[in-house]
């Protein structure tokens, strides 16, 4: 799904090259590390493309998956 968005997206590979990406396209992109119990993640958003993501760490899904 982010593909259609951002259609010329490339192989990012985490949440700070996704921002400094969309950084570089001209877009105004806000990210902040979120505290979580396990893992990491991150709140990415860029408002004027409509996106407002959160990327999380294998271990973060792993410990929803079991509650």
């Amino acid at each position: 799904m982010l593909k259609r968005k951002v259609p010329d997206l490339g192989e990012i590979g985490d949440p700070d090259a996704f921002a400094s990406f969309m950084r570089q396209k001209g877009y105004k992109v806000t990210a902040s590390r979120l505290s979580v119990p396990k893992g990491k993640a991150q709140e990415v958003n860029v408002p004027q493309k409509n996106l407002f993501l959160t990327f999380v760490t294998a271990e973060l899904c792993r410990g929803a998956r079991t509650r």
